[in-house]
């Protein structure tokens, strides 16, 4: 369904190109893409889910998360300093950020990126922030206790926090 959701997508950007959703509509389209293993599409689209975002301050997706965590897990070394830009401005735009997989990906994405670069101590400290926010249990909603936790921890990503935490 993959190709039938990008061609929806491209009717909804092509007919509502003012809506309130179009940063939400291009990050759909870059995950499609990126399922397709199209990854300078999906790449692409991402961007353009950011820059939507920017256009208005009110509109937060997930897109730099997602960017970035693509960036990390196909080790896109060119594209750090892009990822890493983009989720210091999740962190701006955010102000809170609620969920551990938020807090897992932030921290995830910045320590494997320090650690390419040679601060073993700081990717260290981050890497054990991810791990910490990935086995958290409980969401600390009353009445949603399993909403934005990490659920899965059989990634490469996952198990290199765990050496990178461990060295």
């Amino acid at each position: 369904m993959l190709r039938a959701s990008l061609t929806l997508l491209d009717m909804m950007i092509k007919e509502h190109p003012d809506a309130t959703d179009l940063a939400l509509a291009y990050q759909q389209k870059a995950e499609c893409l990126l399922a397709l293993d199209d990854e300078t599409g999906a790449i692409v689209y991402f961007r353009e889910a950011l820059q939507a975002e920017k256009k208005r301050p009110n509109v937060i997706t997930s897109a730099a998360l997602r960017f970035s965590w693509m960036v990390v897990e196909r080790g896109l070394t060119p594209l750090y300093d892009e990822a890493l830009a983009g989720l210091q401005d999740y962190i701006e735009r955010s102000r809170v950020m609620v969920f551990a997989y938020e807090h897992y990906i932030l921290n995830a994405v910045r320590a494997v990126i320090t650690e390419e670069r040679g601060y073993h101590d700081l990717a260290r400290k981050l890497a054990q922030l991810a791990l910490d926010a990935a086995a958290l249990e409980h969401s600390g909603f009353r009445y949603h206790p399993k909403v934005g936790l990490v659920h899965s921890k059989d990634d490469p990503v996952y198990a290199r926090l765990k050496q990178i935490a461990s060295a």
